[in-house]
């Protein structure tokens, strides 16, 4: 997971933002105390 979310922040905002906003919605256990703090910060809405 952190891989893909590193490729995706390394290409364009434009073209891979649509990309992180399904990553978010589907990842379940996102808001889980138990998902790691790395995990959150990648997926942080800049």
């Amino acid at each position: 997971m952190k891989g893909c979310i590193r490729v995706l922040k390394e290409q364009p905002a434009s073209s891979v933002e649509g990309l992180l906003n399904a990553l978010r919605y589907t990842t379940k256990h996102l808001n889980d105390e138990s998902t790691s703090k790395q995990i959150k910060s990648l997926l942080q809405v800049n």
